[in-house]
């Protein structure tokens, strides 16, 4: 019953089965989606990584004699219900919710491991089990900024390693921005994590493809988009360790398509690590093709600090614009994100508040604008 569900959403996607560093947050690199490339770290990345042992907050509990305790008038009499009862109706609705999810992310890995099952066997007769297995994640997001109307979108990911081709050959399949899959523009500078507005229907698309690591650090892929326009992708990613509190990551995608034909994103951060949970990271982008007016820029600044049990605080600086515009900055600002988990490691949550400093290419004068986005990813 599961499968058939997840076939009919995958099939509502337009998908048929026959067709520097993370902060607590990220999933292991064996585990990571299309668009990451597994980059081995050496110990010392235990330097940025959250505690374990962080100790929890509490809050003592109030005394008669408190400023702050409220006191009730001995005559006053104030009906309490059963405290069993209360707790399993506010519990009910939560729990009702979170089954309902367990049964989604089961039923995806599921549907998507049949799918892999299915397309590995007609290659060999090796077991499955001795790949990676399938990963994927499936997030949705709301967004609420002032000069844009209020936006919604959905987006889907997911990998399957193929044993039987080789250990490192791998299909996957999503539902994206089709610039940004083009392009690989890194996920921090998404404009999802933009708190910009998205078109699902425009700028969203279906996609399905064929990935292979050439060696460590290289990855190829070749896909398609929108049912029928071809893509194609090789990536390469090095990390070097300056000391053991410090790090540069850089990361080179260059692409080809019909519309944009040859054309390249860099991308390069650097970190420091000042405790276990507090780090700085500087990131930077840049995306330029035969196609394009000019240079695509993108950078951020910004502190983030862990409280442990996938809990991460970032306060970042942003700023964005393209070098052949007749303005050279489109839109800088300030964001503070604040990332939890909702349930276990698999389903998590997202709240980010910003505000930002537009400018169009018409606009004589620069805009200002408040956004807040919601969002939770559920990892199967």
């Amino acid at each position: 019953m599961q499968r058939a569900l997840i076939f009919c959403l995958l099939t509502g996607l337009g998908f048929a089965p026959a067709g520097l560093k993370a902060l607590a947050l990220d999933a292991p690199q064996d585990q990571a989606i299309p668009d990451q490339v597994t980059v081995d770290a050496p110990p010392a990345a235990e330097a940025v990584l959250p505690s374990e042992a962080d100790e929890e907050a509490f809050a003592p509990p109030l005394d008669d004699n408190d400023a702050g305790a409220l006191i009730l008038p001995e005559a006053a009499e104030v009906p309490v219900e059963d405290p069993s009862r209360l707790a399993d109706w506010v519990a009910q609705p939560g729990s009702k919710m979170i089954h309902l999810l367990e049964r989604t992310r089961s039923g995806l890995h599921a549907s998507t491991e049949w799918v892999a099952r299915a397309i590995d066997g007609r290659f060999g007769d090796d077991p499955f089990e001795e790949g990676k297995g399938v990963s994927g994640s499936l997030g949705l997001n709301t967004l609420w900024r002032e000069d844009r109307s209020l936006n919604t979108n959905l987006r889907l990911r997911a990998r399957m390693d193929l044993p039987n081709l080789k250990d490192s050959t791998y299909l996957f399949f999503g539902l994206d921005n089709e610039e940004e899959l083009v392009t690989d523009r890194p996920e921090s500078f998404t404009r999802q994590d933009q708190l910009l507005e998205e078109n699902r229907k425009q700028d969203q698309t279906r996609f399905a493809g064929l990935g292979y690591g050439l060696r460590e650090n290289i990855d190829l892929r070749a896909g398609v988009r929108g049912g029928y326009k071809i893509y194609t992708q090789a990536r390469y990613r090095k990390v070097w360790w300056l000391s053991d509190q410090d790090q540069i990551d850089f990361r080179e995608t260059i692409f080809w398509t019909l519309d944009d034909r040859f054309g390249s994103t860099t991308a390069l951060s650097y970190e420091h690590a000042y405790s276990p949970t507090v780090s700085l990271q500087w990131r930077n982008t840049g995306t330029v093709s035969e196609k394009s007016n000019g240079l695509a820029w993108a950078s951020s600044v910004g502190f983030f600090k862990s409280f442990g049990d996938f809990r991460l605080l970032a306060v970042e600086a942003l700023i964005n614009g393209e070098t052949d515009s007749r303005v050279d900055v489109a839109e800088y600002g300030l964001r503070t994100t604040w990332n939890q988990s909702l349930h276990e490691d698999w389903l998590l949550g997202r709240v980010s508040v910003g505000y930002f400093w537009p400018q169009k290419e018409t606009d004589e004068e620069r805009q200002q604008a408040l956004a807040i986005g919601f969002g939770m990813e559920l990892k199967f």
